[in-house]
């Protein structure tokens, strides 16, 4: 599956996607298909859910888009609606695999008129096409993220509150960064449970046209303090190509059309390492709890904040972390004094780290956080795995 999020408002759609397409149950997947297809000059699509299917819709599109105007387009009875509820409704599939769902973002470009839409289905039942509303819509696996809609929403809220006439462009780079941070907190290996690329492009429309946007990311990743990267998302002789300068590694990305999953090969593109960053659901407490650590250290400070969430189950029965953690403590202290600073001499500089706190102990370790997160004989008291964090 994938994660294609939007914001609409009015006439303005801000889109981000990812790039991976999964096969064989979701065990091999490969980081090199573009979501998105044009039909013509009037008409494209977002595509989130089975390659399969996707690719049959886009045949049929193409071969009806002539009769599709501004006035049919989103019509029940109108040429895009009819052929492709025959096409699902009629195609087969193999009763032993899951059934294969779609889901999308149409757009219909016209002089007088921009018109979006939803595409959702599922082989053998049926089709639903329904106008696009504002605010924000998330379509694929993504959408199983507990919070994800409201989480968004927040970021695009602060994003226009501070910034009112902020263009469509600057809401698609809000939300993505509002994306790799729930993606973050989810953790590293909930990109591979929901079948998300840990690379996210963004698109922008308004009455105007459309733009998908070629970019060039430099900066140090944010899961390795120590790892640069760079890498780019471009056009190459005629290619679109994803690019990670730093280990010299190139892929192309394939159009739905000319997609082939031979079910062979597995090809990550993840050049910020999100997939091998602080992983949450790996430290499950009791109760199905999950506590972070998340500490920076210096000379001149200390930093400890605890957060409190806890493990999602999703449809496959693996788990991810909720991305709506509660803050149950925070201190800063600034110029320690030498004997407060010295045990944490052997720590590393900084770091997130899974706190295992049996059931009965949970109440106690909440109550106490806030004033006792610098004691260490009262943490290695009442989490489980101190000592891998901390050692005198």
């Amino acid at each position: 599956m994938t994660i294609v999020a939007a914001y609409k408002q009015d006439n303005s759609v801000s889109i981000v996607f990812d790039f991976r397409a999964s096969f064989l149950r979701g065990e091999n997947h490969v980081d090199s298909k573009l979501k998105y297809f044009q039909v013509d000059d009037r008409m494209g699509f977002f595509m989130a859910g089975s390659v399969s299917a996707w690719r049959l819709i886009a045949q049929t599109i193409h071969s009806i888009a002539d009769q599709v105007t501004l006035d049919n387009v989103k019509l029940l009875n109108g040429p895009l609606y009819l052929s492709l509820r025959t096409l699902i409704e009629t195609t087969p599939y193999d009763p032993d695999e899951p059934i294969p769902t779609i889901a999308g973002i149409g757009v219909y470009w016209h002089p007088t008129q921009t018109v979006y839409f939803e595409l959702r289905g599922e082989i053998g039942s049926g089709i639903l096409l329904s106008p696009m509303t504002d605010g924000i819509t998330v379509l694929g696996n993504g959408s199983a993220i507990p919070g994800i809609h409201d989480l968004l929403a927040r970021a695009v809220h602060r994003s226009i509150i501070y910034v009112p006439e902020n263009h469509p462009l600057d809401v698609a780079r809000d939300i993505r960064n509002s994306l790799k941070g729930i993606m973050n907190r989810c953790g590293s290996s909930s990109y591979q449970k929901l079948g998300i690329s840990p690379v996210f492009s963004i698109a922008w429309m308004n009455e105007t046209g459309f733009c998908m946007e070629g970019e060039e990311l430099m900066d140090y990743s944010s899961t390795d303090g120590q790892g640069r990267y760079h890498y780019s998302f471009e056009r190459v002789n005629g290619q679109v190509v994803l690019n990670n300068h730093q280990a010299q590694e190139t892929v192309p990305l394939e159009d739905i059309l000319t997609f082939s999953n031979n079910g062979q090969t597995t090809v990550e593109f993840d050049p910020e390492n999100r997939t091998t960053g602080f992983d949450a659901p790996s430290y499950i407490s009791d109760n199905n709890t999950i506590y972070i650590l998340v500490e920076s250290l210096s000379s001149s400070m200390i930093q400890r904040i605890v957060y409190k969430t806890y493990a999602h189950q999703l449809v496959d029965s693996s788990v991810i972390a909720d991305p709506r953690y509660e803050r149950l403590c925070e201190i800063v202290l600034r110029e320690p004094i030498n004997h407060v600073l010295a045990p944490f001499g052997n720590a590393p500089r900084s770091g997130n780290y899974g706190l295992i706190v049996p059931y009965n102990k949970q109440a106690s370790f909440e109550a106490g956080i806030a004033t006792m997160v610098l004691d260490h004989k009262w943490m290695s008291q009442h989490v489980e795995n101190y000592a891998d964090i901390y050692s005198q």
